[in-house]
């Protein structure tokens, strides 16, 4: 139990550093700490997820990432909704 809290530390440890070379601190309102936050949200989300204790205990800090996430997710038979995500936009000269 110990070495899969250990690699969920290693991961976390990790993810966050990627996370803070990827978006080089140039992301409006997602700063180093809130993506730190967000990555061990989701570590304790999983542990949580197979039975196991938390090990950061932290809020979610960007819940409207939730809505990114869920971007594919399908609710209703393929066939029989109308698919949204292959929506064509259209913009007119009046919307600026």
């Amino acid at each position: 139990e110990e070495e899969v809290y250990q690699m969920f530390k290693d991961a976390v440890k990790l993810e966050c550093e990627w996370g803070a070379y990827i978006t080089q601190g140039q992301i409006l309102g997602l700063t180093d700490e809130i993506i730190e936050q967000y990555i061990q949200h989701l570590a304790d989300k999983r542990l949580h997820a197979v039975g196991m204790e938390k090990l950061y205990n932290v809020e979610h800090p960007i819940k409207w990432v939730d809505n990114f996430s869920k971007f594919n997710d399908q609710k209703t038979n393929f066939f029989e909704g109308n698919v949204t995500n292959y929506s064509k936009g259209s913009l007119d000269l009046d919307d600026f």
